[in-house]
């Protein structure tokens, strides 16, 4: 069941193309991880090890303009627009890589050393950024982290890398954007001073956005988390220290899966929270779907569980682990919530992942794009974007 988190409105899952890390073919229960390794690994083609730059002049005190209003310093998410989102990663890379289990097991799939020469070209230690968010959309993708002080530093090896670039803006006395060509993608980098970076891949409207979100300028168009799908969602789906989502409704080959059950379903979320004690080693996965299943009737969680038993015996569920799980799984149900969680052992779950994508992995710390398709048309959000 979980394999059919793929399809028409989330082809990003199965062939994502990063800025800097080329594709990665994956199922569904495995994405939320490969999307994730994006964020954890530097979400951007930019890194760091320029001087922080320094403070603008300040003008006279007979010709100083007023003082802008601060800038909104948030979460990442909430830098994302609802409008025309596809699926939506978020994660906590420093808690996450804390836990010595999942970091051995993740370190299968990326050694230690790729990653050290990742981080020299980037700049960017995934074991300092606290949150981070990766969204997919028609026309592009838009990656952000929380980088505090070294902002900077990420946006000058951006800069180094552009093939060719427009004149750089500055707004806001606390904010940047750069736009240029890296290979043949377009790039778009937003840097909110000593806070967070944002990188928009393809049409330059995420990256925009987010200028917009942080700048206050958007009143009619909601973040990722407040839209019409996602706030059906309870707070537990997207607390996690890494989280997979994906909006409704859906439609096209979607109406048959899970069941039936995505039919009818608002929204969609994979959890995973590592277990601690004498379970380390184990991560709880959690499905939730928000929909209507009162309506649906009563066997919604019946056919869920089909769903699962479905998907655990196929070839997908022996390749990641899941037809040898030491619990059954948990499911439940309500008017408005589906639920299914499984406890899956992360070394026998990673080591699945690796044989899926192992063709894959040095794509995904190359510093330089393959070239892509023209990017698609976007949808515009509400407001006008400043500026």
């Amino acid at each position: 069941m979980l394999d059919t988190i793929r399809g028409s409105s989330l082809k990003p899952v199965a062939k994502l193309r990063a800025p800097t890390w080329g594709r990665c073919r994956v199922h569904a229960l495995g994405s939320i991880l490969a999307l994730a390794l994006c964020a954890l690994t530097g979400l951007t083609a930019c890194g760091g090890g320029a001087p922080t730059p320094t403070s603008p002049t300040r003008a006279s005190a007979s010709s100083k303009k007023p003082e802008p209003a601060p800038l909104y310093l948030g979460a990442p998410a909430d830098y994302v627009p609802a409008a025309g989102l596809r699926w939506l990663v978020l994660a906590r890379p420093k808690e996450l890589l804390a836990d010595p289990k999942l970091r051995k097991a993740l370190a299968r799939l990326i050694p230690q050393q790729s990653l050290d020469d990742y981080m020299t070209g980037t700049g960017v230690d995934p074991v300092r950024v606290p949150a981070a968010a990766v969204a997919g959309f028609d026309y592009g993708t838009l990656y952000l982290a929380r980088v505090g002080d070294e902002d900077a530093l990420i946006e000058e090896r951006f800069a180094k890398r552009l093939l060719s670039s427009k004149p750089r803006k500055h707004p806001h006395p606390d904010l940047w954007r750069t736009t240029g060509m890296v290979g043949t993608t377009p790039q778009t980098l937003v840097r909110l001073d000593r806070h967070l970076v944002a990188v928009s891949v393809g049409d330059p409207t995420p990256a925009r956005v987010v200028e917009a979100f942080a700048r206050r300028k958007l009143k009619k168009s909601p973040p990722a988390l407040q839209g019409a799908a996602l706030s059906t969602l309870p707070k537990e789906a997207t607390d996690a220290p890494l989280v997979f989502l994906a909006p409704g409704p859906f439609s096209g080959e979607w109406m048959s899966g899970a069941h039936g059950l995505l039919a009818h379903a608002l929204a969609v979320a994979i959890t995973l929270r590592p277990l601690k004690g004498p379970n380390a080693g184990v991560g709880r996965f959690t499905l939730y779907l928000a929909g209507d299943w009162k309506a649906v009737g009563p066997d919604s969680t019946a056919r869920l569980v089909d769903a699962w038993d479905e998907l655990s015996t196929s070839s997908t569920g022996a390749l990641f682990g899941l037809d040898r799980l030491t619990a059954k799984p948990v499911v439940s149900g309500g008017d408005a919530l589906l639920k299914l969680e499984i406890d899956a052992d992360l070394q026998r779950l990673v080591a699945g992942l690796h044989a899926a994508v192992a063709a894959d992995v040095g794509e995904l710390m190359r510093l330089d794009p393959e070239p892509g398709k023209p990017a698609a048309r976007p949808g515009s959000p509400g407001d006008a974007l400043p500026e």
